[in-house]
């Protein structure tokens, strides 16, 4: 139901040649150190935040829901609280991404 997987069907189907992996050695190339873990399935771990977590929540009720990772609730490791979400380029081999932030200051 969600966009971009509807994109990678079309990309994997297409005359083109697209392999794509399920999984991919993690590396957090940015943020502050230890705020983000590799999780399961899928899933990465963000160092909990109560009013990220809230964002999260209020996303999964709202018209933006299918262009945003799925949020999976707070999960303890090692000691720590984090925000478990979906890990939207678990299925890209070389993924090239762009992080874009909109707001005011």
């Amino acid at each position: 139901n969600k966009p971009w997987k509807k994109l990678k069907t079309v990309l994997k189907y297409s005359p083109f040649v697209v392999s794509f992996r399920k999984h991919y050695p993690w590396v957090q190339l940015s943020g502050h150190s230890g705020n983000f873990q590799a999780g399961e399935d899928g899933w990465i771990l963000k160092r909990f935040c109560q009013y990220e977590q809230h964002s999260l929540e209020q996303l999964m009720r709202d018209p933006l829901r299918p262009f945003v990772p799925a949020y999976y609730g707070m999960v303890q490791r090692d000691g720590q609280t984090f925000n478990q979400m979906e890990d939207l380029l678990a299925d890209f081999e070389n993924p090239s991404i762009m992080d874009c932030k909109m707001g005011s200051r």
